[in-house]
């Protein structure tokens, strides 16, 4: 009875084997069959994937490549493109205004891109808006080949305006730049009827007129091959560095209201609407701003427009929350530890420079951020700053996947 009982055992332990053994069998052939599926999705014909990996080829090049600007982006990579401009996430826009040549306003610029660069949406395409006079506009095409995003100055025979660069991203990253210099007078005449003129000439000589650029980047070419007119635009002020992922901000926009900012109702970050900035003009155009000026205790400037609207229309106006209201000069935010303020961050906005014409990224001018109790928050500003664009370079590109990449495109506009 004790063999007979043994062998019955044996037997139960084989079929159980056996078993298993036909379950995992069954669940990699699954995976497998699976695994197909989902490559074929993602996949296209062959004539499709040799035509990317051409394309992806000829990047290798250092010489700007114009043509390449023409072909659809969404061939570049495999898999569904992400692009869809029917829905306000689906591309990120951000907006700056520039004015003047100073060096060190410049530099300031580069270290503001250098932090939008490295947090470019992990979900979408990015583009990024320039708005430039004429001196701040010929300045740019020194800070695109210093930096490598191009290789050499472009040749005036090329009759385009449109560049390739050799970098290349996970999703499209394209930076626009528009030569408003034609634009100005018009602009300040527009200005002058809503203040008195001589102080509108003082507000421009403190603040530079570059400071309402983004109260007319509303009337700009906007749109391109690749996208629509945007649905909103992110302005950052260049003394913002940013802290997180765009896409974590622009997930927070609100087509309701005519633009967004933090409770501390600082301009230098800003999200507007823009298809209600025209909206803005016609609501300024019914109020007094001398009146709202003494009303509100504020100086002239952009920022005490945009104020005199939340104040007399505040559902025109929405409220980013604390991560993305990080301004030096605004609650107090530089006393005590700025982790005890505000335990996330999504950007820093070291405003509050005065008339100083020094970087505000500068160590060297801007002790505060050398402090120690500083130096692991306002102080990580610098870390952009002493980021060499070929270690900004590497980042990008290695979030890549093989046969993966777009070019960044670079493309001026004269407006």
């Amino acid at each position: 009875m004790a063999i007979r009982s043994d062998q019955s055992s044996t037997n139960r332990k084989r079929r159980r084997c056996s078993t298993t053994r036909l379950l995992v069998w069954c669940a990699a052939l699954y995976i497998v069959v699976r695994l197909l599926s989902f490559s074929h999705e993602l996949g296209c014909d062959d004539s499709s994937n040799n035509n990317k990996r051409s394309r992806l080829s000829s990047f290798g090049s250092n010489a700007i490549q114009s043509d390449l600007l023409h072909s659809s982006s969404s061939s570049l990579v495999s898999g569904k493109d992400d692009d869809d401009d029917n829905s306000p996430s689906s591309h990120v826009h951000v907006l700056y205004g520039l004015s003047g040549n100073h060096t060190a306003f410049l530099s300031e610029f580069e270290v503001s891109l250098k932090s939008v660069l490295f947090h470019s949406p992990i979900r979408s395409s990015l583009t990024i808006h320039i708005m430039a006079d004429q001196l701040a506009h010929d300045a740019l095409s020194d800070i695109w080949i210093r930096s490598g995003l191009m290789s050499s100055e472009p040749s005036s025979a090329a009759n385009t305006n449109e560049y390739a660069s050799s970098w290349m991203t996970r999703h499209q990253i394209t930076i626009r730049t528009y030569n408003v210099q034609s634009q100005i007078s018009s602009w300040q005449t527009i200005l002058s009827t809503h203040m008195p003129l001589n102080a509108t000439k003082k507000m421009i000589k403190n603040y530079t007129v570059g400071a309402f650029f983004r109260l007319f980047a509303h009337t700009l070419p906007l749109s391109h091959p690749t996208t629509t007119i945007p649905h909103h635009l992110l302005y950052l002020d260049t003394d913002v560095a940013l802290m997180a992922n765009l896409n974590a901000i622009y997930a927070l926009a609100d087509p309701t209201v005519s633009f967004q900012w933090g409770h501390s109702q600082c301009s230098g970050f800003i999200l507007l609407t823009v298809s209600k900035m025209a909206h803005l003009w016609t609501l300024l155009s019914t109020m007094n701003i001398t009146t709202q000026k003494t009303e509100l205790h504020h100086k002239y400037n952009d920022q005490l427009f945009l104020r005199a609207i939340n104040r007399t229309y505040p559902s025109e106006v929405g409220v980013l929350p604390p991560p993305w209201d990080v301004h030096l000069a605004n609650d107090g935010l530089w006393k005590g530890n700025l982790g005890d303020h505000r335990p996330m961050v999504g950007m820093l906005h070291l405003n509050g420079g005065g008339k100083s014409k020094e970087s505000r990224f500068n160590t060297e001018s801007n002790k505060l951020l050398v402090e120690g109790r500083h130096r692991g928050t306002w102080g990580m500003v610098d870390w952009f700053d002493r980021m060499s664009w070929g270690w900004l370079r590497f980042t990008l590109e290695s979030l890549l996947g093989e046969g993966e990449g777009y070019a960044i495109r670079i493309d001026a506009v004269v407006v």
